[in-house]
């Protein structure tokens, strides 16, 4: 039990350490990455979803912009408007964040 505690805290640690390197290319959203988990689970908690899938959003919260480490930095920094051609650009994080995260296992399969 008390490996499987270690592998979970690693998994967070590993996790919020993304998170803060994504969060940290936009001093505009510091921190965006752990409030949003932090809220999803509070939610989740109200829902009264299971521990296991508690987690899983949090986790989930940590990473949900992943995707936004592989827009080109002007795009992701641009002050003003985008453009067409670039707002189609960064609607491509949900999928590139996929492609990164796809092969950790705990967000395989969740059951609710």
């Amino acid at each position: 039990m008390k490996h499987i505690q270690k592998n979970k805290e690693d998994s967070i640690e590993l996790f919020t350490a993304l998170s803060k390197t994504l969060d940290s290319r936009d001093t505009y959203t510091s921190d965006h990455s752990q409030n949003a988990a932090k809220y999803a689970a509070r939610i989740a908690s109200k829902m009264g979803l299971s521990k296991q899938v508690i987690d899983s959003i949090y986790q989930g919260g940590l990473l949900h912009d992943i995707g936004k480490i592989g827009i080109p930095e002007e795009i992701l920094m641009k002050p003003g408007p985008l453009t067409e051609q670039e707002y189609a650009i960064i609607k491509k994080h949900p999928v590139i964040g996929f492609e990164i995260i796809k092969h950790v296992s705990s967000f395989k399969k969740m059951e609710f």
